[in-house]
This record gives structure tokens, sequence and C-alpha cells, in this order.
């Protein structure tokens, strides 16, 4: 007998294996971890340029492009690893601990050789590292004690890009006003960031307690 054919109905897409689908998700989680971990293998190069950059322009443009680098390399695994967290519907642990500690690092020590170097203020780049060990060492507690992982604010992302920004216009040595500005801006992002994530700590917490 032979088969009859429906008509009028077209075929659909050809539906995605969920084995490829899933082997999908680790290659973009893989490489957005493997960005995270290039800045953080990056940092000894940062201090490097940062330092020599009180000797000579060229190590200041050096300085900058690395930083521009870094920058573009953490909205792009920010982007692969959201991506990879959809198709895969999982967290990655690895570069949820690994994303944040990587751009503090690199920054906090390019700011705290700037200081050591005297290109900037020292106070400056203690309230940057106090703001960022602060940070990491309340997550660490609360997470030790309460079990709730604290995940990076819009504040606290507001805050690094002014940091960011700022150090790249520090070693382009832009006129004394705009410098002026930006320690102020960047300064009060910090401290408000820093204000951000107690606050989100303490509601954390508090709505985890039985």
């Amino acid at each position: 007998m032979m088969e009859k054919k429906a008509a009028g109905v077209m075929p659909g897409p050809p539906v995605a294996h969920p084995s490829m689908s899933r082997q999908v998700a680790q290659f973009l989680l893989s490489t957005a971890n493997f960005l995270t971990l290039l800045r953080l293998l990056a940092t000894p190069l940062v201090v490097l340029l940062v330092w020599r950059s009180a000797e000579a322009p060229e190590w200041r443009s050096a300085g900058v492009a690395l930083l521009v680098f870094l920058q573009a390399t953490d909205m792009i695994d920010g982007f692969l690893a959201r991506a990879g967290r959809r198709r895969l519907g999982a967290g990655n642990r690895f570069g949820e601990i690994l994303d944040p500690l990587a751009d503090k690092l690199y920054i906090g020590a390019a700011y705290l050789t700037l200081a050591l170097t005297g290109q900037f203020h020292l106070w400056f780049a203690c309230l940057v590292i106090l703001r960022d060990v602060s940070i990491v060492l309340g997550w660490s507690l609360i997470f030790y004690r309460a079990g709730v992982a604290i995940q990076p604010n819009i504040a606290g992302k507001i805050a690094d890009g002014f940091q960011a920004f700022f150090l790249a216009g520090i070693l382009l040595q832009l006129s004394p006003s705009v410098i002026v500005f930006g320690t102020i801006a960047t300064a009060a992002t910090i401290v408000f960031s820093g204000i951000s994530y107690a606050m989100t700590a303490r509601h954390s917490v508090r709505h985890c307690r039985p």
C-alpha cells in the first residue's frame, strides 16, 4: 500500500542532537575559562610594562595596548560563558570564581606598581586593593559559613570599568584636570561598589538563615 503524503506540511528544521549541543556548550565554557586564565597569567606582564612606563613612552603605549586586549578578553569570555551556561543549563564554577579574581589581580597590581614607581597616589592604590581584598575575603567567608555565592553586581562592574579606563588614562598621561576628575569619579565608584557589595552580602545571608 502506498503511503499518503500530508498536503501542505513542510518539514521542520533539523533538531540539534543533545550531545552535540552539550559539546558546543563545553567548548564555549572552556574557551571562556581559557581567556580568564590568560588574564590571570598576564598579571606579571602588566606589572612589568607599568613599571617600565616610568622610563619611556613606548612602554606606556605597550601597557595601554595590553590593557585594551585584556579588557576585550573580559567582555568576550563573559559572552561565551553566558552562552555556554544557557546551552548547558548549568553553572561554570571555575569561571565564576576565577573571572573576578583575575580582573582584580591585574588591575590592583597595576595601580600598586604605579604607586611604587611614583606615577600615582599610594592612597588610591590602597583604596583599590582594600576594596578588592575585602570583597574576596567577604565572598569566601559568606560562602564558607552560609553556602551563599555572592555574584558581581552592576555597581562592582561599573567600578571595575572605571578603574580600567582610568588606568589607561594615567598611562596615556592625560591632562591634569582629566586625571583629577578621573581620580574623584573612580574613587567614588570604588567606595559605592564596596558599600553595595556589603549590603548585598548582608541581604543574602539574612534570607538564607532558617
